[in-house]
């Protein structure tokens, strides 16, 4: 079931998302560190990721994740991860990873 979500509340969640970089830099979070991201499976900076669980995303799966089970099209974040890595590997046949193509990581 696909839900619309209004504007202001696509930006509310946008805001809270990307108000993490803010607070990590705030904590002194490491601007150099990077962190591979369980949903897309690239090398991300560790600045603005999200830990659900055991399941460690980036900002920008932090944001598609929240985007999508706000619009109840996404049940939990374990799917919306096996989702993701479904649609990765759809557009990188072959790969294990995305970190396993040239120039990724």
């Amino acid at each position: 079931m696909t839900v619309f979500l209004p504007e202001n509340e696509r930006m509310k969640i946008t805001r809270g998302v990307r108000s993490i970089v803010a607070r990590h830099l705030e904590l002194g979070v490491s601007t150099g560190t990077l962190i591979i991201c369980r949903a897309c499976g690239f090398a991300k900076p560790l600045i603005g990721a999200t830990c659900y669980n055991s399941h460690r995303l980036c900002n920008d799966c932090t944001l598609d994740y929240e985007l999508a089970h706000a619009a109840k099209t996404a049940r939990d974040v374990k799917t919306f991860i096996e989702e993701r890595k479904r649609k990765t590997l759809s557009v990188h046949p072959g790969s294990a990873s995305p970190a396993a193509l040239p120039g990724r990581g």
